[in-house]
């Protein structure tokens, strides 16, 4: 790597991953253990009285995505960035 930005790029795919990886559980669980109880594979996100469009189970996780990583993808590139700095400090 040859600066910073393609380090900070690397570990900002990393976390792009790991969020992908935590929807791509939950999904999972959804599909397998609530489907054979039969009903519908679409979703409607609702709180309050806000209520979002109707949404096949590709767009849920779309969406999770975007909001785990609009949520905590900077402070996990923090988190990750001083991990890394701590771990340089020790050779």
């Amino acid at each position: 790597m040859k600066d910073t930005n393609a380090i900070e790029k690397a570990i900002k795919k990393k976390i792009d991953k790991e969020i992908e990886e935590i929807v791509d559980s939950f999904i999972n669980d959804l599909k397998n253990k609530i489907k054979p109880y039969g009903g519908s594979m679409f979703y409607r996100f609702r709180f309050k009285d806000t209520e979002t469009s109707l949404m096949e189970i590709w767009h849920v996780k779309k969406s999770l995505i975007h909001l785990i990583k609009e949520n905590h993808g900077d402070s996990m590139l923090n988190v990750k960035s001083n991990e890394l700095l701590n771990k340089l400090e020790l050779l």
